[in-house]
């Protein structure tokens, strides 16, 4: 019998090896999924979010390459393993859906080829049979006319409906865990509803866990259970989603909670949207110190010195020089 968490990344590290030096993008990243929970991961576009994703899938690109940590699902150890094996967990046992459909799907093959390619090659099913599935995979999804939109080619689909068909190969061969990358960007408010609607439906169904990348908070108040906020590389705070943006405890999340759009008042004046100075440093010229530091309004002499270490328990942990106060 397994125990422990269904998914669990432990002390992650993926290097960059440049020319003349090599960059760490990712600076020990831990964290674990439940069966039926969705812990979300947000922060600024090089923060380290959809890099996270891609050593989790075993594809981070060239010259990059994992070098510590572990990565598990239900205690098999999937970091080191040959690529053959992974490539029968990819699909399988974790799957991902990406934020732009449109480029993730083949533009020369019909949408249902796509789903049924998934079917042949994990479950060995027929063409018969795996067409089969896929109709009724369009039908849970909530896509219209099934049969007929099976035959459809991306172009002919709406971003929405690309973006089902996304979900439906994703779940195609039911998967313990779903990543979503981004699975709303670029869709309208209403169709962004309905895809998160979806994906929460589907896991009420299945208890699939997801792994949720984003850089709205909305989204992580709307479907998070647990949160990741990223910066440079690193996690700086990490919690259940009530406690993080009830109470955000790192100058950064606090920076990311007052930056999301409100509704207006109802005197209706408009104020300023606030914003983070700056931006995301370079990850081949971090400060010496906290990376935050240069943006932060509440740095103290200490986080010029060195980073800083995590500080709380493993439910609630905040990496800021302030909470060595508390």
């Amino acid at each position: 019998m397994v125990t422990g968490p269904l998914f669990a990344v432990e002390d992650l590290h993926v290097t960059f090896a440049m020319r003349a030096r090599s960059v760490e993008v990712l600076k020990g990243v831990s964290f674990d999924v439940e069966a039926g929970e969705t812990v979300c991961i947000v922060g600024e576009s090089g923060s380290g979010k959809s890099m996270t994703a891609l050593a989790v899938l075993g594809l981070v690109p060239s010259p990059g390459a994992i070098t510590g940590g572990r990565i598990c699902l239900e205690g098999r150890e999937l970091s080191g393993m040959p690529r053959k094996a992974l490539r029968g967990v990819r699909g399988a046992k974790i799957s991902m859906v990406f934020q732009e459909p449109m480029s993730s799907l083949n533009p020369v093959l019909t949408v249902g080829s796509q789903v049924a390619e998934v079917l042949r090659q994990h479950e060995g099913l027929t063409s018969k049979q795996a067409g089969a599935r896929v109709v009724d995979l369009f039908r849970a999804v909530g896509i219209p006319a099934a049969e007929e939109r099976a035959a459809a080619y991306p172009h002919q689909m709406s971003g929405g409906m690309r973006q089902r068909v996304m979900i439906a190969m994703a779940i195609a061969c039911r998967p313990k865990l779903l990543i979503a990358d981004e699975p709303t960007t670029a869709l309208d408010v209403t169709v962004q509803k309905q895809i998160l609607q979806l994906l929460k439906e589907i896991q009420k169904q299945s208890r699939m866990a997801i792994l949720l990348i984003t850089h709205d908070m909305g989204i992580v108040s709307e479907i998070g259970d647990r949160v990741i906020v990223m910066y440079a590389g690193r996690p700086v705070e990490t919690g259940a989603v009530s406690d993080v943006l009830g109470n955000p405890r790192h100058p950064y999340t606090s920076a990311l909670i007052a930056c999301a759009p409100r509704v207006a008042a109802q005197d209706a004046r408009r104020s300023r949207l606030p914003e983070i100075p700056g931006m995301v440093p370079p990850l081949e010229r971090l400060p010496r110190g906290c990376a935050f530091e240069p943006r932060c309004p509440r740095s103290v002499p200490a986080c010029r010195d060195a980073p800083p270490p995590y500080f709380g328990s493993a439910a609630r942990r905040v990496a800021c020089w302030l909470e060595e106060r508390r």
